[in-house]
């Protein structure tokens, strides 16, 4: 019976069913192909990279988030709780890149604005506070230790996958390397970024999210460059003549994984407006 269902679960991906959480949003205008959405507040952990870091692979930075979720094995990240007790982070949907800036540390460091910051030890910070500290503690298999700060165990907790996995590209030219920023959307329970399980991999970094208005306009296929500059240009197109301000750049969305064919994939270009 396991084995039916486990059949029944895979081709449902292959014809595009998403399987996984997906972020929650409501629609303020419709029509005219394209919708205007608002979004929540929501936590992201995000890789910023040169695609040449993985062989020219625009998308290698799936194989860091991945990892940090333990999508493939045990979670590389550090819970912070009271206990020792790890569970894997959902996987969710869809899958997002987008441009983001290098940050470089020698530890996890969890960030609200993903502003530049050096160090040694981890920390949590709402806009870049600097914070004296020597706690929190990190912990060997579920220490007990009395303290009023989170604990950070050495057991990594696997979070569930979410939908869709979002990218964003910017750079390029003669003298500028074109980066890609590719964020996963971390589970609803995850209201703050101090919330998550801190990154082992210093290339992720945890970042919140604020409130976001987006012009979308979702497609099938595959999602190559071409593609996905005609919708953008034509997105734009309709955003500016329907009266909305556009805020920022576009980030592409992907709601399946690989093996799902072409004509069922959901994909979708979204670009911030107000």
């Amino acid at each position: 019976m396991g084995n039916v269902f486990g059949k029944t679960y895979i081709m449902g991906m292959v014809f595009g069913k998403i399987v996984v959480e997906t972020p929650k949003y409501t629609v303020s205008k419709s029509g005219n192909g394209y919708e205007v959405r608002q979004y929540p507040p929501a936590v992201s952990a995000e890789v910023t990279y040169d695609p040449s870091e993985f062989k020219g692979d625009r998308d290698g930075g799936f194989q860091v988030l991945a990892k940090y979720i333990g999508v493939f094995g045990k979670p590389e990240n550090q819970k912070i709780a009271m206990t020792a007790e790890g569970e894997k982070i959902a996987m969710t949907s869809p899958v997002i890149t987008k441009e983001g800036e290098r940050i470089a540390m020698t530890s996890p460091v969890i960030t609200k604005e993903g502003e530049k910051i050096a160090m040694t030890s981890p920390v949590i910070t709402k806009e870049g506070e600097k914070i004296a500290m020597t706690s929190p503690v990190v912990t060997k298999e579920g220490e007990k230790i009395e303290m009023t700060s989170p604990v950070i165990t050495k057991e990594g907790e696997k979070i569930a996958m979410t939908s869709p996995v979002v990218t964003k590209e910017v750079g390029g030219g003669e003298r500028k390397k074109k980066t890609v920023t590719m964020q996963f959307l971390l589970p609803e329970k995850y209201k703050r970024a101090e919330d998550a399980p801190r990154p082992t991999d210093e290339r992720v970094v945890i970042r919140e999210e604020g409130g976001r208005k987006y012009g979308v306009v979702t497609f099938s296929g595959t999602a190559g460059e071409s593609v996905v500059s005609e919708k953008v240009k034509k997105l734009k197109s309709d955003l500016e003549r329907d009266g909305f301000k556009i805020v920022g750049e576009f980030v592409l969305a992907r709601y399946n994984p690989p093996w799902t064919l072409p004509p069922f994939r959901t994909n979708e270009v979204m670009i911030p407006v107000e």
